[in-house]
């Protein structure tokens, strides 16, 4: 195998089996590292079982740690910071309306869904909506779409004026701003 893989790793000097799934499971990091590694090996394996093109054994640490990489940042994203504390729903001032807005993405299926509930001071549900929506490359971009079509259901179901709020903080300060020079969500 490939010594140089290794040196610099926490599963160095390990024994047996059980001395691996005991290191392997004391952090997350490690298991999501352990099974790619696994993974890419049995998969090399099965490639030179078949006689096809395959990887380099000494280049399986490497790959495995870019293919994480990339999956992190691609499907799990970091999520934003949200507004501290425990939300409870307050009604707006006065007879005015409120528009809540989220977005939620589901990675495993790769589909994203824009969810808006508008309610009346007394807190009762005038209008509500959900739309699943393609697959966006950032949260925060999810977010910002989540706003924008709640204004638009707004405008839609007649409900004027409204509060809107979202759970982005970033994307709540570049509305109160209008910042539009944020580069993800304009």
């Amino acid at each position: 195998m490939c010594d140089s893989c290794w040196i610099n790793s926490d599963f160095l000097g390990i024994r047996d089996v059980c001395e691996l799934i005991q290191l392997v499971v004391q952090q997350p990091r490690r298991l999501e590292l352990f099974t790619t590694v696994a993974w890419f090996i049995w998969h090399r394996r099965n490639k030179v079982r078949l006689k096809e093109e395959c990887l380099p054994i000494e280049k399986v640490f490497d790959a495995t740690s870019n293919y994480l990489i990339k999956y992190q940042e691609k499907f799990l994203m970091i999520k934003l910071k949200t507004i501290p504390g425990r939300t409870k729903w307050r009604p707006p001032l006065g007879e005015m309306y409120k528009t809540n807005f989220d977005g939620a993405i589901f990675a495993e299926s790769r589909e994203a869904g824009i969810g808006v509930v508008i309610r009346n001071s007394n807190g009762k549900v005038v209008a509500a909506l959900f739309e699943k929506i393609p697959y966006p490359d950032f949260v925060e971009v999810l977010e910002a779409l989540a706003a924008r079509r709640a204004a638009q259901f707004a405008v839609e179901v007649g409900i004027c004026p409204s509060v809107f709020e979202g759970d982005s903080e970033v994307v709540c300060n570049a509305l109160k701003a209008a910042d539009g020079g944020h580069p993800s969500i304009g």
